[in-house]
């Protein structure tokens, strides 16, 4: 796991009936993304989903999901803006090897890109991109649910 001073449960949210209502938010979005990338028609989308809990000084380090198609993460509560961003790192390593000579980072030039977390905003990225969440500083845990999705060929 890469949570680090934090808490995570175990990936069973999507066999809760208390999870429903998100759960099915969650399927119905990559639903909507996979067919705007022209995924093959009559799949099945299957998730898994646990939740996080970050106290202050919880992180979450640089990882990736593999063996899914999308990843993403539900923030329900939250104390912006030190509650740590979310950030998505350029997969292109080589882009790594000489930063551009620049006073500020831009859409080109950034090796990283942050996402202010939101309560209530859902957040979906290829399962293969790099990313991690920054320490919390603020006084409040950020509670978060993060799920993976895989797609299946329907029987």
């Amino acid at each position: 796991r890469t949570n680090v001073a934090g808490w995570q449960s175990n990936n069973i949210l999507q066999e809760l009936p208390e999870f429903a209502q998100i759960n099915q938010r969650i399927l119905q979005a990559c639903e909507r993304i996979a067919e705007s990338q022209h995924f093959m028609p009559g799949l099945t989308f299957d998730h898994q989903a646990w939740v996080n809990i970050s106290p202050p000084g919880a992180s979450n380090q640089v990882h990736f999901h593999a063996n899914c198609y999308f990843s993403g993460v539900y923030y329900i509560s939250l104390d912006a803006p030190k509650c740590g961003s979310l950030f998505f790192r350029d997969p292109r390593t080589a882009s790594r090897m000489m930063p551009y000579p620049t006073t500020k980072q831009t859409s080109f030039t950034a090796t990283e890109i942050k996402m202010p977390p939101e309560p209530g905003r859902l957040y979906i990225f290829p399962g293969w991109l790099e990313h991690g969440v920054e320490i919390n500083q603020s006084a409040s845990d950020r509670v978060s649910i993060s799920f993976n999705v895989t797609a299946r060929v329907k029987n």
